[in-house]
């Protein structure tokens, strides 16, 4: 087994709470140093140490944001909460990074030592020259517990934040393991937003997206902004890049679900002014009584002024006897401005 898999296995036990899968995941002549530096290979009272710590701090939980292979060991760099250093999660996981090092032989963990997050330490250690490794579940729960952390009130700004920062940390990763974050995020985290930028912003991720993976990537969509970040982000990408095909955009299209209707149809703003496909689609949801597509309607014909004036003209002409009332008077108020400004 890889050791990094047991490296994994061992962490996933400590945050369950699990002494017993901690002491199995452990080898008998193994080495624990704590932070301050004190040496334990004692394998009974590094048992007993877990157990005790474990019962005491049963909310202890450990966030690995990247992983170092060394020459012969794993660096692990991320965060705790619940700890014995007794402070709230949001000063814990901002203010005490942790390093741990760690080796595995025969699936069982060999080594681990505790120091802080520090240049001295990286540098030390060499991280800057070693190989990067992935560990997708773990970095999604790291990246969902930034974002639970956010305090009340946050701006999308600061969540956007968020995302750029773990965007640049993974900038190297291939975009298989972007991929797996994000899907990680999704169906495990419950967060659309990030992952879905995720993938969009880190190159290649998109084409590695297939017609099944993207349904998949929106299923759930239920709301205003579920259905336009999907929109946004992964069908009108995927649609413009022919991942995805008319045939797909035209099923949501007869979908119960408004939600899936309205993503096929926002899709449409994405498609680089491909305005036939944004009257044709508009079109066909132009009986629809419900208020999010007469919405989405009247915003793709707005987006479409910016590449033809006089198609809207038209189709609102076609179309005086069905359209809503707000999309005559949002259309027409957008129209007028533009007609001003270049008047």
């Amino acid at each position: 087994m890889d050791a990094l898999k047991t490296v994994a296995q061992f962490i996933d036990r400590i945050n369950h709470g699990d002494a017993q899968g901690v002491a199995n995941s452990i080898s008998t002549d193994h080495t624990f140093i704590d932070a301050e530096g004190h040496i334990e290979k004692k394998y009974d009272r590094i048992i007993t140490g877990w157990n005790d710590y474990l019962k005491t701090f049963k909310n202890y939980k450990i966030y690995i944001r990247q992983v170092y292979e060394l020459e012969d060991s794993f660096a692990l760099l991320g965060h705790t909460t619940g700890s014995h250093l007794n402070l709230s999660d949001e000063v814990e996981f901002h203010t005490e990074g942790k390093i741990w090092l760690t080796k595995g032989a025969n699936s069982k963990l060999t080594y681990w030592q505790t120091f802080s997050d520090s240049i001295e330490n990286s540098e030390t250690l060499r991280l800057q020259e070693s190989s990067e490794r992935y560990l997708p579940s773990f970095f999604a729960a790291t990246i969902a517990k930034h974002l639970d952390l956010l305090p009340e009130g946050s701006r999308m700004r600061d969540v956007r934040d968020v995302r750029m920062y773990y965007s640049h940390l993974y900038r190297h990763a291939p975009p298989e393991v972007i991929l797996a974050i994000a899907e990680n995020l999704i169906f495990k985290q419950g967060y659309r937003l990030i992952p879905y930028e995720l993938i969009y912003y880190h190159p290649g991720t998109i084409e590695l997206l297939t017609p099944q993976s993207v349904e998949a990537l929106g299923k759930g969509i239920n709301d205003w902004s579920s259905s336009d970040i999907f929109a946004r982000y992964i069908a009108g990408p995927t649609w413009l890049s022919d991942i995805i095909s008319d045939d797909m955009i035209e099923k949501w299209l007869d979908s119960s679900n408004p939600w899936w209707r309205r993503a096929a149809l926002v899709s449409t703003i994405y498609l680089h002014g491909d305005v036939d496909r944004m009257f044709k689609y508009c079109q066909r949801l132009v009986h629809d009584p419900e208020d999010s597509i007469i919405k989405a309607i009247s915003w793709v014909l707005r987006e479409a002024l910016r590449y033809d004036q006089s198609g809207v003209i038209d189709f609102l002409a076609n179309n005086e006897d069905h359209l809503a009332p707000r999309i005559k008077v949002e259309v027409g108020l957008e129209l007028k401005s533009v007609m001003q400004t270049f008047s």
